[in-house]
């Protein structure tokens, strides 16, 4: 029994090494806990109309299917947005190529601000002309709003870009559902911002934008179309809508239907099941952000799906 007690010492030193190694050194977690760390949850806002074009209300989560880049995803939230709060920011283009009938273009910009918001709901005001202007902050402040709209002066040259692009770095800090109406011919002339700076930063901020292109309202022989085509790619990008106005009556159709689509909405989450390394340069670190596609489709063939075509991966410094 002697000789057994100096190996029982040892044993018994080892052992209590191998549990202070254990509690200086705590182990990984598992692999699936480390997977719902990692990465972020995707939201998608989509508006669903049918074959006629009209909206579809009361659709739940089995009605949907969500890919990214061609790979199916498991919806992990789903949410009707009819009752979650609105965050509107309103961009009105104040350069004289788009000022035609202006006082009849800020009298429905109001009304529709008037309409849509809620007391849950808030908006901002911008305008843009050769600089960016925020005439009045996020607010549920009905007069402070119209003040705003009423006090825009016009101004030379169009910022459009540079416009979309500030707006979208302020709206990224808000919760909730996020639109643009933005207002212009769209022929930009001076922004420092270029088109796709001014989409990855919408996307970025998961806020749709609502282009209506004010052609001046008089139809113009010969104009050039390329401003309009601009509105509609953001539009189309984002998963928002866009109008071509060439009458004070579409005017407001454009707001009404704005107002009935973003009424008419439903959020949908899913972490992706598969997140490819973004591309790196030779030292290793990430070059480019990575853009992810994704498509939100429906079950039943006779309805049609909208929403944003993609988003931007988060940097590795991100998250």
């Amino acid at each position: 029994m002697k000789r057994l007690a100096p190996r029982a010492a040892v044993c018994g030193w080892l052992l209590a090494c191998f549990f202070a190694a254990e509690s200086a050194f705590p182990q990984s977690p598992p692999a699936e806990l480390r997977l719902k760390v990692d990465v972020r949850l995707v939201r998608v806002v989509a508006t669903v109309r049918d074959a006629k074009g009209r909206l579809v209300p009361h659709l739940g989560p089995e009605d949907f299917e969500i890919y990214e880049e061609g790979r199916p995803q498991r919806i992990a939230l789903f949410e009707a947005e009819t009752d979650l709060p609105l965050s509107i920011a309103l961009l009105l283009d104040s350069s004289p190529s788009a000022a035609k009938e202006w006082n009849f273009v800020a009298t429905s910009a109001g009304a529709f601000l008037r309409r849509v918001l809620r007391p849950s709901d808030q908006a901002a005001v911008y305008e843009f002309a050769g600089n960016v202007r925020r005439l009045a902050n996020y607010t549920s402040q009905w007069p402070r709003l119209e003040g705003a709209i009423r006090g825009i002066q016009l101004s030379s040259g169009t910022s459009l870009y540079d416009a979309i692009h500030r707006t979208a770095q302020e709206m990224e800090k808000l919760e909730g559902r996020k639109a643009m109406v933005v207002l212009s011919d769209g022929a930009d002339t001076t922004s420092r911002r270029s088109y796709h700076e001014a989409l990855e930063a919408a996307l970025r901020a998961e806020a749709a934008i609502y282009s209506i292109a004010v052609i001046p309202i008089r139809s113009q022989s010969g104009r050039s179309t390329a401003g309009e085509h601009s509105l509609v790619g953001l539009a189309r990008s984002t998963g928002g809508a866009s109008f071509a106005q060439d009458s004070l009556i579409s005017l407001e159709t454009a707001f009404t239907q704005i107002e009935e689509e973003l009424r008419t909405q439903y959020l949908l989450g899913y972490y992706p099941e598969q997140n490819p390394p973004q591309p790196q340069n030779r030292s290793g670190a990430t070059s480019l952000p990575r853009y992810v596609r994704i498509e939100v489709r429906m079950k039943n063939p006779s309805w049609i799906a909208r929403a944003r075509e993609g988003y931007y991966a988060a940097k590795s410094s991100d998250k």
